[in-house]
């Protein structure tokens, strides 16, 4: 069987020939480890590429963060991040999700992100600075901070 993977440019959606729309993994099991199981993964230390499973084991041996709060946001990096917002809601879900984090822990918030996760990280951080205004915004970074 072949399967094609489509782009359509008018609605900015990729699909596949069964119109299944792809969406990324989600939480923590999607940033924890890469491809189990893969020829690639065989090449890595214990046969997975444990991509952040040891930093999040870190954290909660080291820091006190146990799963509740610790959150994986993993982002669909074929689109802008305003098309993810658009599409998706992503910018508004990782708000949302930080927030819950921070007062489910009560311990201040990490932000690890890597590679292109950087860029979205900063535009996550202007635009919230335009939804909300500027006092808010810094009494939003201070709460994070604690």
């Amino acid at each position: 069987a072949k399967h094609q993977l489509d782009f359509d440019g008018t609605e900015e959606e990729f699909e596949n020939s069964t119109h299944c729309k792809l969406r990324p993994g989600d939480g923590l099991d999607a940033i924890s480890s890469l491809a189990p199981g893969s020829v690639s993964s065989n090449l890595a230390l214990g046969s997975t590429n444990t991509v952040y499973a040891w930093l999040i084991q870190w954290l909660a041996d080291n820091l006190g963060y146990d799963v509740s709060s610790i959150v994986g946001l993993p982002y669909d990096w074929r689109l802008s991040p305003d098309k993810l917002e658009e599409r998706d809601g992503f910018l508004t879900l990782m708000k949302k999700r930080i927030e819950a984090a921070v007062h489910s822990n009560g311990l201040p918030s990490i932000m690890v992100a890597h590679s292109m996760g950087n860029l979205v990280f900063r535009y996550f951080l202007e635009w919230l600075r335009s939804q909300l205004r500027e006092e808010a915004y810094s009494r939003y970074v201070q709460n994070a901070e604690r």
